[in-house]
């Protein structure tokens, strides 16, 4: 990547990219190959020089959001947040095409209203990391999002967009496999949840109904045995002793 498509650093100066031990990647060669033909196929479905290279500076910040650091700072009775290193800001703000005072003021803020009085607010130190990891999720699902919707843009038949003909569409889920951490957040909770519901569905819809179908028509088969997660879906999500319900109680 040259420097018209971002900044760019090792791979192992990323916050977001290094968190593996023994980290390392494939041959070089054959990563520069493969961005080459990323750029091609972009310019088969229509995007400009320009946008791509908007794409990339989006995709550095999001890099470069991971390498901002909090240090906590006092100053008096009160304690507040010192922001940086003054590099990334820096950097941030040229790739995001924002003043370096307002992204460090969404990086260390937050404004609340009460009472019709509009407050400005410091983030604390665990508050302002969460903060930094949501934008730079909040960018990428966007850029995700905003991509797709070009490529799908980009593929439409135009005789079928004049007239209105009803296309059919072909849906792409692509989530987390199951995580399990030293120190699990909420989100690795609702992670696993969904990985339970999928792996319920696939329950239903491979074994248990299929086998059913077999036996109302009569059909000989070796019957198929397998692990019913249901008990793990009624302990998470049943109401009113799910966790999920008893989690929404407490937490009113």
């Amino acid at each position: 990547m040259d420097s018209s498509e971002g900044e760019c650093n090792s791979p192992e100066d990323y916050y977001y990219l290094n968190q593996k031990q023994n980290f390392c990647l494939d041959d070089g060669e054959d990563l520069k190959h493969d961005f080459e033909r990323l750029k091609q196929a972009m310019e088969m479905v229509g995007f400009l020089h320009i946008t791509k290279n908007q794409i990339f500076f989006v995709l550095s910040a999001i890099l470069y959001l991971g390498n901002v650091v909090y240090k906590k700072k006092s100053t008096g009775r009160e304690e507040s947040l010192e922001v940086g290193p003054p590099e990334v800001l820096d950097t941030l703000s040229e790739l995001l095409k924002v003043k370096r005072d307002t992204l460090v003021e969404a990086l260390t803020k937050r404004k609340t209203v009460t009472v019709g009085e509009k407050l400005i607010l410091p983030y604390s130190h665990n508050e302002a990391i969460t903060t930094r990891d949501s934008m730079a999720k909040s960018l990428y699902t966007a850029l995700f999002d905003w991509i797709v919707l070009r490529i799908n843009h980009a593929l439409l038949n135009k005789k079928d967009m004049e007239e209105s003909v009803t296309c059919l569409s072909i849906g792409v889920l692509d989530i987390f496999g199951f995580e399990d951490f030293r120190n699990n957040s909420f989100e690795q909770f609702c992670i696993n949840y969904a990985n339970e519901q999928l792996q319920y569905y696939f329950n239903q819809h491979i074994f248990k109904l299929e086998q059913e179908e077999y036996q109302s028509e009569g059909i000989t088969w070796h019957n198929i045995d397998y692990t019913d997660n249901v008990g793990c879906i009624h302990l998470i999500s049943k109401k009113p002793t799910g966790l999920f319900h008893l989690l929404d109680e407490e937490s009113k």
